[in-house]
């Protein structure tokens, strides 16, 4: 994400949707899914794909469109490469408009019923929000600017080594401690304009908060010394690359990482069941990322907030999360990501399928046509040469 964006920003333009981790490419948000803070008018980055080659098992390249070979244009979305290996990708952007992002910090102590109302409000360029607790939540609003900052604006940067994690700036711009608000009575807005790829790439740093986690080996944390001189293992493409290599019964007893994307009617209820400590047996998963996208009513039949008709909006919920008892060998963390599973799927919900994906047979059938998908696979690759998604990220 970051070359393409630095490709294109000295022309004016930006993607319509930039994922927020550097290391994130076309290619893998095109087979599998990607949204961001401008989701709730764009949805996902693949909705910007205008045309696509793709090399087919028996070496032929298609050439594919909303106008040409539409149905391999539309089903490769979110099918995680099963049907061909996507080559070239042509994408739609738009006008930067200048170098830098106005944002304000909006405290809520109803996070849900407040993302949906400013998204219905439609003034800014980007939504998105932080859950800290229960009632203790930040809104982000974001707002591309033609004109500088002013001479008082405040400036925040979030590129350099020394840089605050841009969570961890949120928690001390509105002195939230400990998930709740250190001074109730200052709960009002905070402005600041940051450059537009600080914007961009605000969560890259520490992954959000993940990146605590590899800190609590040492006795300070996470403070200015820490972050700055171990500044290159605390990027996402540094943390995941650890996460990677790390045997797969170790991170699936010791964290949990889901985006599960939610209706809007049924995310409070979501929320609640994700922060009480009923989804991972008392332990209240906080924070949580919010992020709205709107829905795809288009033929991507694999995306995550895809619909068969009809405009809906949805929330992601961005659920990392790793608790101290939560040792190698503990049973609740994958027990947490089944009961999140189940009650995604009871409130219409979906989920990326990057992370643990432990629905059964019988679930998995319920969430996706699975007839329209072996029709699929009998065009463009009878043979199974590029494997089946069910068994490619499925261990239910």
């Amino acid at each position: 994400m970051s070359e393409l964006v630095e490709a294109v920003l000295p022309l004016g333009l930006v993607p319509p949707v930039v994922p927020e981790f550097k290391a994130l490419t076309v290619g893998g948000l095109i087979a599998g899914a990607g949204l961001e803070s401008s989701s709730f008018v764009q949805g996902q980055f693949c909705a910007a794909l205008d045309s696509a080659k793709v090399v087919l098992a028996d070496g032929s390249v298609l050439d594919c469109s909303r106008e040409e070979n539409e149905e391999l244009f539309w089903g490769m979305l979110g099918a995680y490469g099963t049907f061909g290996l996507l080559v070239s990708a042509t994408l739609r952007l738009e006008e930067a408009k200048s170098g830098w992002v106005r944002v304000r910090y909006q405290p809520t102590q109803d996070i849900v019923d407040d993302i949906r109302a400013v998204c219905k409000e439609g003034s800014d360029d980007y939504v998105d929000g932080i859950a800290f607790g229960p009632t203790c939540g930040v809104i982000i609003r974001g707002s591309r600017s033609a004109a500088p900052p002013p001479p008082d604006a405040r400036i925040l940067h979030l590129s350099r080594a020394s840089s605050p994690w841009f969570s961890k700036h949120i928690e001390s711009a509105l002195r939230i401690k400990n998930a709740t608000w250190s001074t109730p009575t200052l709960l009002q807005p905070i402005e600041e304009w940051l450059p537009l790829q600080d914007y961009l790439f605000r969560y890259d740093r520490g992954a959000y908060w993940m990146g605590k986690y590899a800190l609590e080996i040492l006795p300070f944390g996470y403070n200015l010394i820490s972050r700055t001189l171990l500044a290159p293992l605390l990027t996402t493409e540094a943390l995941y690359r650890r996460l990677h290599a790390a045997p797969e019964h170790i991170v699936e007893s010791t964290l949990v990482i889901q985006d599960i994307y939610i209706p809007e009617e049924g995310a409070a209820e979501f929320m609640e069941f994700v922060g009480s400590g009923e989804a991972a047996e008392d332990t209240q998963i906080y924070p949580l990322w919010l992020c709205p996208i709107k829905s795809a009513s288009n033929a991507s039949k694999l995306s995550p907030n895809y619909v068969e008709e009809g405009n809906k909006l949805f929330i992601n919920f961005g659920i990392w999360h790793h608790a101290d008892h939560w040792t190698p060998g503990s049973p609740v963390p994958k027990a947490t990501t089944r009961r999140l599973e189940r009650r995604a799927h009871e409130v219409g919900g979906r989920k990326m399928l990057y992370a643990q994906t432990y629905y059964t047979d019988k679930e998995w059938r319920s969430i996706y046509d699975m007839e329209w998908y072996a029709f699929a696979k009998s065009m463009w690759d009878p043979e199974g040469v590029f494997g089946d998604l069910r068994k490619k990220i499925g261990r239910g």
